[in-house]
């Protein structure tokens, strides 16, 4: 294949020479024919080698091969990286970096720049140190539920907690009740979490797949089995993680379009959020072709996540117009020029709303990007992760600010994108409370 050698920096101990001498004994190895090398003056943008690479692949209309020694070649931190190749693919190349035990560029980015503002050799030095703390058997951080951390740093079992990881596993494996349905009988028995709380989907389902209770303490990629004692047993825990992956492969995968109404929306019987949901259905016509829908609707996220309350189901349609109707009543013969204080207010919901959503984007960006690197998913999946990811932190550095004129901000609905309708509801609503035929709004 085509190469192309591309460098960013030259390290203190090598030079441009020794770099081009790398690439093509690169090349000879897996016999690709190494044709250009471009190299940066400036280890600081701009980057006009880059530009002339990406200019003479695109005018040579052939497919390359675009080698670097390691992703800092591609960008500083992982969303550059990403950037980077994905503009090199449009460009008919693949990249890949020369460095044997991490040539994907993702996989390396994932391994160079995954810890923000830790030098890689002080974040080497930590790993090391952990890794042979892990290699003894010894637990870092706060023990799994069900154990404590002993005084020589080895897990001990905590027998009460022990005894509901028992009756999970049991319920899960045996009893065959899925995860909301364990979490209502725990609920329901007045069993609470180590810190007092309700169980919920996600608290169980990590219990049901964390295999410390089976003694084995896994930690950097390494499992070190019969670490600790365990306290269910290997042949359960097996059957556990049989039932996840079934269940696994008959859901699909959730839509990820957000809800107008997420974080505003709250359920009259128990006072939790309600959540935005969508279900898909699929059926067959008499012509034998086959038509799906997609339905959205707003369901108190207790009845999902805790077995408790209702679901108090709202079709989303339905209820952002009763609540938009709701907000314009609510204006009728009011001033609506926020006072000082209100206006403070509001601003600080709109940058709350415009924080969550960044760090939305930041955990939905880097979870694709792991798929990507580990061949779960295509680049072609980050693409609109990047723009959420660019647009959320605009959005976070300078908040969009409606107008001070709430019924003049209304006035321009139509024209407002999703993230700006949320930013207006934000900082004019405290919250909709619903109820299965009711809708109350709160300023």
């Amino acid at each position: 294949m085509l190469a192309i050698g591309y460098f960013r920096s030259v390290g203190p101990d090598e030079t441009v020479e020794q770099l081009e001498q790398s690439f093509e004994q690169y090349c000879e190895s897996y016999l690709h024919q190494a044709t250009r090398v471009f190299v940066e003056a400036s280890e600081e943008p701009p980057y006009p080698a880059y530009s002339r690479m990406i200019a003479h692949m695109t005018g040579s209309h052939l497919e390359f091969l675009v080698v670097v020694p390691d992703s800092n070649h591609l960008g500083d931190d992982l969303e550059s990286v990403v950037r980077s190749v994905l503009e090199l693919e449009g460009a008919r190349a693949k990249v890949i970096c020369s460095d044997e035990d991490l040539p994907d560029p993702f996989q390396n980015a994932l391994s160079n720049l995954g810890v923000k503002n830790v030098s890689r050799q002080r974040s080497d030095r930590i790993k090391s140190s952990m890794r042979r703390r892990a290699i003894e058997g010894r637990s870092m951080g706060r023990p799994p539920y069900g154990y404590r951390n002993g005084p020589d740093g080895v897990l001990q079992i905590q027998s009460e907690e022990a005894e509901v990881v028992r009756l999970a596993y049991r319920l899960y494996t045996e009893n065959n009740l899925g995860l909301r349905l364990i979490a209502r009988e725990l609920n329901e028995g007045g069993i609470k979490t180590r810190k007092g709380g309700r169980w919920n989907v996600v608290t169980l389902r990590d219990i049901l797949r964390n295999p410390a209770y089976v003694g084995t303490y896994v930690r950097f990629g390494l499992r070190v089995p019969k670490s600790h004692e365990a306290i269910v047993a290997a042949e359960t825990f097996r059957a556990a993680q049989d039932i996840v992956k079934d269940r696994k492969r008959r859901v699909s995968a959730p839509a990820g379009e957000p809800f107008l109404l997420s974080g505003v929306v709250y359920c009259a019987e128990c006072g939790n959020k309600m959540m935005g949901v969508t279900r898909r259905q699929t059926w067959k016509r008499k012509d034998g072709r086959r038509n799906s829908r997609a339905y959205r609707y707003y369901q108190c996220q207790s009845r999902n996540n805790l077995s408790v309350c209702r679901y108090h189901t709202w079709r989303a349609e339905a209820l952002e117009e009763r609540t938009l109707a709701l907000f314009q009543n609510s204006l009728t013969g009011k001033k609506t020029e926020p006072s000082v204080l209100e206006s403070a207010e509001s601003a600080a919901r709109v940058r709350e709303l415009s924080e969550q959503r960044l760090a939305n984007a930041e955990r939905s960006f880097l979870r694709t990007l792991r798929k990507v690197a580990a061949g779960k998913a295509f680049s072609s999946d980050l693409v609109a992760y990047l723009g959420e990811l660019r647009d959320s932190r605009h959005r976070a550095a300078e908040p969009n600010l409606p107008p001070g004129d709430a019924r003049a901000a209304l006035e321009k609905w139509e024209t407002l994108d999703l993230s700006d309708r949320q930013d207006l509801l934000r900082r004019h609503v405290d919250r909709f409370i619903v109820g299965d035929d009711t809708v109350e709004l709160v300023l």
